[in-house]
């Protein structure tokens, strides 16, 4: 299998295709099946370096956005968490699930950070009781919204369900398989904004009305399939 750097070479995640998107994911998993496998502590090493890599942009990522919503932990200190969460989920990782990685460490994330604020007895969902993040809300039209912001409620929508581990299965049912559909769902779980998930599947010809209509119509597709699932 191809290494992280040759899938990705000099792309951004948003420049990626589906193929790649799909390689990369499948390289994470091997190479923390690896980094298990592996007696010697250099060449041990040296997987972590590349899973590390693969995962810096989506830390950095996770770790601005909690800063962002916290009035006391600093953006570094989330990234420390995340790369302690990423230590610990390395050697918990739980082969005979059969299940990808990433989708696994951001739910472990996910769940880290929700514990961090229950220990500062703080609620880390504080904001998510307003109306327009409920689920049965019309999601407002809004190019800086992602489906994190969307599909938030009362309690949090990682906490209800292992999503990301399933994305696949419910976008499978739901859409056929459809790669473009599929794009769609994994990059708002990936905490895009609209406008940068139009532009990734944006195709000749179609307007950015009609693309940006699509992935409206596809995430409340996907919301509803979670909803019949709980």
């Amino acid at each position: 299998m191809k290494t992280y750097f040759e899938i990705v070479g000099n792309k951004n995640y948003r420049q990626l295709s589906n193929t790649q998107i799909e390689a990369l994911q499948n390289r994470q998993t091997e190479l923390a099946l690896m980094w298990q496998d592996e007696t010697n502590e250099i060449k041990q090493r040296e997987i972590f370096d590349e899973l590390h890599a693969s995962l810096k942009g989506l830390v950095k990522a996770k770790a601005r956005k909690e800063a962002e919503r916290s009035y006391s932990v600093e953006q570094e200190d989330f990234e420390g968490i995340l790369y302690l969460t990423l230590a610990e989920t390395l050697i918990t990782f739980d082969r005979t699930l059969d299940k990808p990685f990433q989708p696994i460490l951001m739910y472990n994330i996910s769940n880290q950070i929700k514990m961090m604020y229950r220990s500062k007895k703080s609620d880390v969902h504080e904001t998510t009781y307003h109306d327009k993040n409920r689920l049965d809300s019309i999601a407002p039209d809004d190019e800086t919204l992602t489906m994190a912001d969307t599909i938030e409620c009362e309690h949090a929508f990682e906490e209800n369900v292992e999503h990301n581990v399933f994305v696949d299965q419910i976008v499978n049912e739901v859409f056929n398989g459809d790669d473009k559909k599929r794009t769609i769902i994994h990059m708002s779980i990936q905490e895009f904004k609209r406008n940068d998930i139009v532009s990734a599947i944006k195709e000749e010809g179609k307007s950015t009305d009609s693309i940006a209509r699509l992935v409206n119509r596809t995430v409340n597709q996907f919301k509803d399939a979670y909803l019949k699932l709980t």
